[in-house]
């Protein structure tokens, strides 16, 4: 999304310059937030911005992941981590261009760490030459304007862009809702009848999937290729090694079987809860790893689908997965499950990588125990967590059997159909390049 809000930045500067009154060497961008977000990217990447004043935005990745995590869709790179792309850079490309960097104390968007990047951007624009083109100012308030910080972006542009005139800021009225629009409706896409986003991603979905229909029509060669493309896309990485002690937390009794607490270490710093249902008797019993999207309580009381499968004889180990039951991301300023979908994306992984590898985990674990068949462990994934599930059977082969409840069938249906209500955690950003999950099916 980050291409498409600069992009039509980019078009807004070609409609500009084509203008006689405007002047197409003095071109000046800002605006805040969101604003702040397409003043940094067009800044950086059309050579024809003179000055740009981002506010309220430039911080840096550090100090935002230990905060409030990433935000918008289009303030997250495609692998922008992995690929060494900092709020820095944005600011550090321009130079020796005058730069200003518009902060607030109090803003979500980290103060330290915009000192921080002021640091490193200051070096930069020094070694250029140019110490005086880039300068942050700074006030004592939250997320949004302040008139210190406006006088000294007016400031700024009028230096720049050779403009006279007074920075003092006075008060004008607002343009009304009537006056700002410009369209019928209010929206070009309705309006106009133009694209949107969701149009020009199937339309780039295109080539891709027709790469993938030629590739499958020779199974053999088409199957190893995108199984290392699966692991590569979706950060795969086995877990199997860990082998980190379990740590069992009490049982209870119910009629015919026992109900085990138990913490399994996570691929990271985290533990995955999970029940294990045990039948009465000695065994070894068939087990199966189940995985539900609203959490391994769902279906763990009395009656439940976890005692129908404990009563035919199974061991059950109900896991949630990471982003699921206990592990849950909750709600921050109305972005639920998607931060950590995009915390993965910006280090090239996927929570759907990272949670098929914690599924062998439980694999490992239940394989571990005298109470089961080692042979005979399948798995049963209800709703979001059948992709991930689906990549830890299909990529490491160690899983008897899987089905998949009411889960995601392709990634193709999401960019086919416009409207639909998809955990963001179900989800690969760049699966398509190389494979979708019919594919990881047929691997199986």
């Amino acid at each position: 999304l980050a291409r498409y809000f600069t992009w039509d930045g980019i078009r807004a500067i070609d409609y500009l310059i084509r203008r006689p009154e405007v002047d197409p060497g003095r071109i000046g961008v800002t605006g805040l937030s969101g604003g702040g977000t397409q003043s940094s990217y067009i800044g950086a990447m059309d050579e024809r911005v003179l000055a740009v004043a981002p506010t309220g935005f430039i911080s840096s990745y550090r100090r935002l992941l230990e905060s409030i995590g990433p935000q918008d869709a289009e303030q997250v790179f495609y692998h922008g981590l992995v690929s060494g792309i900092d709020h820095a850079d944005l600011l550090e490309i321009r130079a020796p261009k005058p730069t200003l960097h518009v902060t607030t104390t109090r803003d979500f968007f980290s103060i330290q760490g915009a000192r921080e990047t002021e640091r490193e951007v200051k070096r930069a624009f020094a070694v250029l030459g140019s110490a005086e083109n880039y300068r942050r100012v700074e006030d004592d308030y939250g997320h949004g304007f302040t008139r210190k910080n406006n006088e000294a972006t007016y400031a700024f542009f009028q230096k720049h862009l050779g403009l006279p005139g007074d920075p003092t800021e006075h008060t004008y009225p607002y343009l009304t809702k009537k006056e700002l629009t410009v369209t019928r409706t209010g929206q070009v896409s309705t309006s106009l009848n133009s694209e949107n986003a969701f149009s020009i991603n199937r339309r780039e979905a295109q080539p891709m999937l027709q790469s993938l229909a030629k590739s499958r029509r020779s199974l053999d060669a088409h199957l190893p290729k995108f199984l290392d493309e699966a692991r590569r896309l979706s950060g795969f990485q086995s877990t199997a090694s860990l082998h980190a002690e379990p740590v069992f937390r009490g049982q209870y009794q119910r009629s015919g079987y026992r109900v085990e607490k138990w913490g399994l270490q996570g691929e990271g710093d985290y533990i995955l809860p999970t029940l294990v249902f045990v039948p009465d008797g000695a065994g070894p019993f068939p087990a199966i790893i189940y995985a539900h999207s609203e959490g391994k309580q769902a279906e763990a009381e009395v009656g439940g689908q976890l005692e129908t499968l404990v009563k035919q004889g199974f061991a059950v180990a109900a896991v949630d997965l990471l982003g699921f039951g206990e592990t849950k991301f909750y709600r921050t300023r109305g972005h639920a499950n998607v931060q950590p979908f995009y915390n993965a994306q910006l280090a090239g992984r996927s929570v759907v990588g990272i949670n098929a590898g914690d599924t062998l985990q439980v694999f490992e674990f239940l394989k571990r125990r005298s109470d089961v068949l080692k042979e005979q462990v399948g798995a049963i994934a209800v709703g979001a967590t059948g992709p991930a599930v689906l990549h830890s059977a299909a990529l490491e082969k160690n899983i008897d059997w899987l089905v998949l409840q009411e889960s995601l069938s392709s990634y193709e249906s999401i960019v086919q159909n416009e409207f639909y209500a998809v955990n963001a955690n179900a989800l690969v950003a760049g699966a398509l390049t190389a494979y979708d999950l019919p594919d990881l099916v047929a691997s199986l």
